[in-house]
């Protein structure tokens, strides 16, 4: 029980706070691409598992807090769900371009509850760094997340 609440702890910290420290720290800005949906919320999570599978990510992590907060607790808490994905392909060409771009891995999105929507809000890559191949590769790549996320919302 102890080692399930570490974990969520740990995951909610890497979600909220080192992208938050990290664009404080850095010279570029990485930011975030959201959008809304009427849609359920187990439907956008599946629905972004399908997506990331057919444009050949491999999906890595899937952290339920919102289910493990109910399980700890034995109380209502809503739907919170960080999805973490990863193309070895694009991976690799980044790295080579800027290793120290490791910062920005793997990709992740969160699914919420809000206001009686689904919200799905990714990470973006930084498209203004001082290296011109960095930033072609974070519009490439942020491209991709939004379409991601606009199929799993189907705006």
């Amino acid at each position: 029980m102890a080692k399930r609440w570490l974990v969520t702890l740990a995951a909610l910290w890497l979600v909220w706070c080192v992208p938050a420290a990290m664009a404080a720290n850095s010279e570029a800005t990485a930011g975030y691409y959201q959008v809304e949906s009427a849609k359920p919320f187990q439907d956008v999570v599946d629905d972004l598992k399908l997506i990331v599978s057919e444009k050949n990510f491999r999906l890595t992590g899937h952290n339920q807090l919102g289910k493990a907060l109910r399980e700890r607790d034995g109380e209502p808490f809503p739907d919170y769900d960080v999805l973490q994905f990863c193309n070895l392909g694009y991976a690799k060409e980044l790295l080579k371009i800027d290793p120290d771009a490791i910062r920005y891995m793997p990709c992740t999105v969160a699914v919420y509850s809000r206001n009686g929507k689904t919200a799905v809000v990714g990470h973006t890559l930084p498209t203004d760094t001082a290296n011109p191949q960095l930033n072609q590769f974070g519009v490439k790549m942020n491209g991709i997340l939004k379409e991601i996320i606009d199929y799993a919302a189907r705006r």
